[in-house]
């Protein structure tokens, strides 16, 4: 009764812990031979996995799949090895991205051939949200600095290197940089990237814009904050925004 009650405990201090405990076999996609309940914080169930519904592969990232399968099978081969850690994106359920810190364990039979992989994994999705905040900052002041020490560019080329790092700071496609006149009714582009051209008829002189017929930049100049557009190309300058 003893030993039903502590291990009961030892099950429920596993399973309100955040870290989620694996066993998987070290067969092709990574069957599950067992799973902590608390994989429930991803959206699924033990039995998903115990039952085949699911094997690990299933949930990894697919652009990181091929490096987790590669690491794994360095670890697999190289007897010298008894540990690693790695971390990758997994998807939840519903379809989410997280990143997971993997600590793991090589099993190996009296032969020395692996059998299974003994592993718990950690949620780090903030930790990596900080991390991509602390470089972005670091490059916007990097950026800024690169600014500064352009006083000997033309107007030309300043405005371009700017629109340049704002695009990689945003990860966007396409972008434009433009000026709005002191009554803020009517702004010009003065430089548009090169896929922008390419890609949205956007031609390369300089156009002015009345704020009031320009959707979206007209509802980011009448907002005066910043706008998320999933479709940039829809009729509806509503629709679209976040």
């Amino acid at each position: 009764m003893k030993e039903k009650r502590a291990s009961e405990q030892i099950k429920n201090i596993l399973n309100s812990s955040p870290a989620i405990i694996f066993l998987w076999k070290a067969e092709y996609n990574w069957p599950v031979d067992f799973v902590s309940d608390n994989i429930s914080q991803f959206g699924y169930s033990p039995d998903e996995f115990l039952d085949g519904y699911l094997e690990y592969a299933d949930i990894i990232h697919p652009d990181d799949k091929e490096m987790v399968e590669k690491n794994l099978n360095l670890y697999m081969h190289e007897n010298k090895y008894k540990g690693f850690s790695q971390q990758y994106r997994i998807l939840t359920k519903v379809g989410d991205i997280h990143w997971v810190d993997e600590r793991t364990l090589v099993r190996r039979n009296k032969e020395g051939k692996t059998t299974h992989y003994q592993g718990i994994i950690f949620d780090i999705t903030e930790n990596k949200k900080v991390e991509e905040l602390l470089q972005i900052n670091k490059k916007r002041l990097t950026t800024l600095l690169e600014l500064n020490q352009m006083s000997n560019q033309s107007v030309r080329q300043i405005m371009n290197f700017a629109l340049e790092e704002g695009i990689k700071l945003t990860k966007s496609d396409i972008g434009h940089l433009g000026f709005l006149n002191q009554s803020e009714t009517a702004f010009t582009i003065h430089a548009s990237s090169e896929h922008s051209m390419k890609n949205h008829n956007v031609e390369e002189e300089q156009h002015l814009y009345p704020v009031e017929e320009a959707s979206p930049w007209g509802e980011v100049i009448k907002r005066k904050e910043s706008i998320i557009t999933n479709e940039y190309m829809s009729n509806s300058p509503k629709k679209c925004y976040q």
